[in-house]
Parts: C-alpha cells; sequence; structure tokens
C-alpha cells in the first residue's frame, strides 16, 4: 500500500504546489491531459480489460466497463437536474474535488492491489492530476483547506481500493473494468471541463 499512497499523493503534492505559486495558467496543461488519456486508452486496452476478461469473459467485462463509464455522467447529470453545478463555488464544489480525488486514489489502490496493470493506472492519473490539482486551487483560491482535502480524500481513496478486494475476494475480477471506466470518464471528462482561465465554464 506504501507504493500505491505514494504514488496517488506525489502528483496530488506537485499539483498543489504550483497551484500556490498559480503555476497551472501555462501552456503544458492541455496536452498533459491528452497525454494522461493516451496512456490510459493504452493501460485500458492491454492490461485491465483483457485480464478481467479471462476470468469473467469479454461481454461481462466490456458491460461492467460500459457502467463504469457511464453511471459518473448519470451521476451528474441527476445532480445538476438538482439544481447543483459541477463546479459551483463553496463546500459543495469542495466536496466535489474530495470525491473526485477520492475515485483516482480508489483506482490507483485498487490497480495495486490486484496488481494488474498498476503502474500504468498511477502514471495515467498522475499525469492528469497535476494539471487538474493545480487548475482547482488557482480557480478556487488557494486555501490549506482545500489542499488538506485533496490529499485525504486521495488517501481514503488508496485505501479503500485495497480494503475492496481483501474484503471481498469475489469481486477482483470485476473490479478492473470498473477502474478503467472511471479512469476513461474522468480523464475525457476533464478534456471538456475546467480548462485554466475558463473561470469553470463548461466546454461542450
Amino acid at each position: 500500500m506504501t507504493l500505491a499512497l505514494l504514488g496517488a499523493l506525489l502528483p496530488v503534492a506537485v499539483g498543489i504546489t504550483l497551484g500556490w505559486t498559480a503555476g497551472a495558467r501555462t501552456g503544458w496543461v492541455g496536452p498533459a491531459r491528452w497525454l494522461a488519456l493516451i496512456a490510459a486508452l493504452a493501460v485500458v486496452g492491454a492490461v485491465l480489460l483483457p485480464e478481467s476478461a479471462e476470468g469473467i469473459g469479454w461481454p461481462s467485462a466490456l458491460g461492467v466497463f460500459a457502467l463504469g463509464l457511464v453511471a459518473p455522467w448519470l451521476i451528474e447529470r441527476a445532480a445538476e437536474r438538482l439544481g447543483h453545478h459541477h463546479h459551483a463555488g463553496g463546500p459543495l464544489a469542495v466536496f466535489g474535488i474530495v470525491l473526485h480525488q477520492g475515485v483516482d486514489g480508489f483506482e490507483i489502490g485498487a490497480a495495486h492491489a490486484l496488481d494488474i496493470g498498476a503502474w500504468g493506472v498511477t502514471f495515467a492519473i498522475a499525469v492528469h492530476t497535476i494539471p487538474l490539482v493545480s487548475a482547482l486551487l488557482v480557480e478556487l483560491g488557494v486555501s490549506w483547506f482545500v489542499s488538506a482535502g485533496l490529499i485525504g480524500g486521495t488517501m481514503a481513496g488508496v485505501v479503500l481500493g485495497f480494503v475492496v478486494p481483501e474484503a471481498t475476494p469475489s469481486l477482483a475480477a470485476w473490479l478492473p473494468p470498473v477502474v478503467a471506466g472511471l479512469l476513461l470518464h474522468i480523464l475525457w471528462h476533464d478534456l471538456g471541463y475546467f480548462v485554466p482561465g475558463d473561470h469553470g465554464q463548461h466546454h461542450a
């Protein structure tokens, strides 16, 4: 778990450092997000889905992958119908950010616990986390409260990612496609959301 925690927390720390120095407003943010997406596509297609398909079959693996890909979108749409914007200010925004980091941490923890594409997942999330975290701090205003929430949410996610496979071994073959779907959803989502300098506007 130690390596998973380090792999998850180091990019958060780098992103926080850049955010505190307004380093998110540089030209490397966009390319970094595309690099993260490309790395994620590689690990999903070459490792996570094939490994899962060996245990549960391709139809099941692809079905669970689709669920992990679409479920966050459905949750976001439901939240919007209730009048909550994904990047609304205040406590709701902070909660959303912490939850986002928790999902990232869970993906890393589960990948390491299952020893399936662990470092590929870690790299893809790291490349995406640094610009995202720095941009979030720039847009929301740097604060120790938000920084602590990012770190705490990430740590909690990693721990949960280890606990779930150990507590329910029967889910081990089903977790990789879930991780794959969540990973691609988050990375693709970030390409159109919260680009530094857009002040939180959504790009269609």
